[in-house]
């Protein structure tokens, strides 16, 4: 004979067998759409983030790091002319 708990919850995995009383399969399919929604966030949340990351990226920091590559390089130009080395 089984016993119910005393604090009436009952957390099923599976679809539970119809003699479990309190328990149905409402709670399996909640515990089911909760790990879909789950899934969902944490997919669209990466993609959301690489999508932001190449952005940040190629529209920010590479043109940043070539405007600050084509600076030195000038003051690195205008030193070898100075001292007649190009």
């Amino acid at each position: 004979m089984a016993v119910k708990p005393i604090t009436g919850v009952c957390v099923a995995i599976e679809r539970p067998r119809a003699s479990h009383g309190p328990c149905d399969w409402k709670l399996t399919s909640a515990i089911q759409m909760l790990r879909r929604t789950i899934v969902l966030d944490l997919s669209v949340a990466m993609g959301l983030g690489v999508t932001a990351g190449y952005g940040w990226w190629y529209g920010y920091h590479v043109p940043a790091v070539r405007h600050r590559d084509a600076y030195y390089q000038k003051i690195e130009d205008e030193r070898a002319a100075a001292l007649g080395q190009k």
